[in-house]
């Protein structure tokens, strides 16, 4: 991974890397450390799970219900609402998606649970995107490198030039395994097919619409940066 990331960093180097910066630092997403440099916080804990519809469905009817979110790893695990036949699975799939619904008002959840398809997995995605910046980022990467510049579709190589990107912006992520970053893509462009992004097999860019239900969640100014890469796919 390492010797493949000095050659895509220097094909990426300089104005590739610069709108990924600006957009990062226009929503406030940039955070400094204790030396004052600017720093992200990229993880690869999505590779546990992509949109995971149904069983967001199945907890967010828990949560409506009037269940505690602290409450519905236990009461998941107790009763295998997800119906998966591991434990640890159930434990990796909960803790994906509480954080995304911990988000979502009783109307979103809602939406969730009882809207059609297309609507929550809009919905979904939106909130995907603020909670794993890589999906939120190469959503980003796919408006300013895909869709302003008449592109068709996305690559596997647009993945390897994003990747290369976040790279250098965190060096951290050299330690991660080839094996690690190809499950993140496989991962992530199953998350855009299935929330209607992309088209299957051919990953042809689809016209997107928001429906009104994820206009007014990206609304709250706490989700500025969620409808940043949101907005910038229309």
């Amino acid at each position: 991974l390492a010797s493949w990331l000095v050659s895509r960093q220097a094909a990426c180097r300089g104005a590739q890397v610069r709108p990924l910066l600006d957009t990062l630092h226009l929503c406030g997403y940039l955070k400094k450390d204790s030396v004052g440099k600017r720093s992200l916080m990229f993880s690869a804990n999505i590779t546990g799970g992509g949109l995971l519809l149904q069983e967001s469905r199945i907890l967010a009817e828990q949560l409506l219900a009037g269940r505690r979110a602290d409450e519905l790893l236990s009461v998941s695990l107790a009763q295998n609402l997800l119906q998966k036949r591991s434990p640890a699975t159930t434990k990796k799939m909960v803790g994906l998606i509480i954080p995304r619904l911990k988000t979502m008002d009783q109307r979103s959840l809602a939406v969730v649970v009882r809207g059609d398809k297309a609507e929550a997995s809009l919905l979904l995605l939106a909130a995907i995107a603020g909670c794993h910046r890589l999906v939120g980022d190469f959503l980003v990467y796919i408006s300013r490198e895909c869709i302003a510049r008449y592109k068709p579709d996305v690559t596997f190589r647009d993945w390897e030039d994003f990747f290369a990107q976040c790279v250098s912006l965190q060096p951290d992520m050299e330690k991660w395994s080839a094996a690690t970053a190809q499950k993140l893509r496989n991962v992530i462009f199953r998350l855009l097919v299935e929330s209607g992004v992309l088209e299957g097999k051919s990953y042809r860019i689809l016209p997107l619409y928001l429906p009104d239900v994820v206009r007014e969640y990206l609304a709250s100014p706490q989700r500025k940066y969620a409808r940043t890469c949101m907005e910038g796919l229309l």
